[in-house]
């Protein structure tokens, strides 16, 4: 009894998800600014956007009917044991497949025109309500795949940004609200405070500064500036993990594998002097290390 009853408690819920999943986009766009949802920014300061697409409704779909195959799998071991009549099996069993959902599948973009290029820009003054045309590039680093094949695993992530000397182009101080757009779907709104004034030299001459700076360079695949910057991080505190993977990165811009390697080797062995011999490394150190490795023929 218990277990039918849990039954026809899941088979109303599954109908009144499937109503609510009618309601999703077939697109679903995530937009992140600097890695926030709200940023404050100097006219010298590079603007890092990172855009995020799923299927979200096939994700939910998914979820839904491997939810659906569990009670059936249940109901098998259920009749297996006796506890439901056959008539009851099968007539649960039709029922649950009746309600089975479709997992889509949108495919974006070609090796000619990549699915990044789709990508749109909104960004409207939250007090004038004036839009202007925002000098967005798409980062090459790392290189998104030109063809999104959105299904219920299809998860796809592309950077722009806009570069310090092309920040400036931005007049005054002002709030904006910044939206991504792909044809008829839009992203979540992020809120962007441009200063009027350049960044003050307190700011401009810290490490934080400096590695966010050279990271942006990095997805711009910029090798001499990401250096650039790394070597600034590691002349105020040459022992610095940040400082040392960012100029292993910038060297591997330039394809120069060995001083790489040995530049990851020094930060993989510095982390085990500040964290223990016995504490695992960051995921990103060992498998950098291990790629090398590879360009290497070791």
């Amino acid at each position: 009894m218990r277990r039918q009853l849990m039954y026809n408690i899941f088979f109303p819920l599954l109908v009144i998800l499937s109503f609510q999943l009618n309601a999703q986009q077939p697109v679903n766009i995530s937009l992140g600014l600097n890695y926030s949802s709200s940023q404050k920014l100097y006219h010298n300061e590079p603007l890092l956007l990172t855009v995020t697409i799923t299927n979200r409704e096939a994700q939910e779909n998914n979820r839904w009917n491997r939810a659906i195959d569990r009670r059936l799998n249940e109901m098998d071991d259920l009749l297996k044991e006796n506890i439901i009549s056959a008539e009851n099996y099968e007539n649960e069993k039709n029922q649950l497949n009746a309600v089975k959902r479709p997992v889509p599948s949108i495919t974006l973009g070609s090796q000619d025109k990549p699915w990044s290029s789709l990508v749109k820009w909104k960004m409207i003054n939250s007090n004038t309500g004036t839009e202007i045309v925002l000098p967005v590039t798409i980062l090459s680093n790392p290189f998104p795949e030109s063809i999104a094949i959105l299904d219920e695993k299809g998860y796809y992530i592309s950077y722009f940004g806009i570069s310090p000397q092309d920040m400036k182009q931005i007049r005054g101080a002002s709030t904006w609200q910044l939206t991504a757009t792909m044809g008829s779907e839009r992203s979540n709104d992020i809120r962007l405070e441009i200063k009027e004034e350049i960044m003050p030299m307190a700011i401009a001459e810290t490490e934080e500064m400096w590695l966010r700076i050279g990271q942006y360079y990095w997805h711009a695949n910029n090798a001499e500036n990401t250096i650039q910057f790394a070597d600034r991080i590691l002349k105020k505190n040459p022992l610095s993990l940040d400082g040392l993977s960012l100029k292993a990165d910038g060297l591997i811009l330039q394809k120069s594998y060995l001083p790489a390697l040995e530049v990851f080797n020094k930060a993989l062995t510095e982390y085990y002097k500040q964290n223990g011999v016995n504490s695992e490394p960051p995921e990103y150190l060992v498998e950098s290390i291990a790629w090398i490795k590879k360009q290497l023929g070791q």
